[in-house]
């Protein structure tokens, strides 16, 4: 599916991605956790997001495709600001991707 977002908007989003130092993915990710809290009328919304980079040495020759779901958390209040929202969900981001090759037991 392919979306098309205005070229106003566009330019919108981008100026506040570089005024709040946080990627366009941040931005749309926030604005995604926000339609879920309208609609299920909760404030603790988890997320799956892909990850995808080969942290090991001997992967990296490996052809094949090599991705990763983390979940993310995401505690939202009515009165939040949306640069905070962008904010937390960098923070959440961030440290989901220094976590995301930790093996679980067998």
């Amino acid at each position: 599916m392919e979306i098309s977002l205005p070229t106003e908007l566009v330019h919108i989003l981008k100026q506040f991605c570089r005024q709040n130092d946080v990627t366009l993915y941040m931005v749309l990710l926030s604005a995604y956790a926000v339609l879920l809290m309208q609609y299920t009328d909760q404030q603790d919304i988890c997320i799956g997001s892909p990850v995808s980079k080969r942290s090991r040495p001997e992967l990296e020759q490996v052809i094949g495709y090599f991705v990763n779901i983390v979940v993310m958390r995401l505690r939202l209040t009515g009165e939040m600001r949306y640069s905070e929202l962008a904010s937390l969900t960098k923070k959440s981001r961030s440290k989901h991707l220094r976590i995301r090759t930790f093996l679980f037991p067998d």
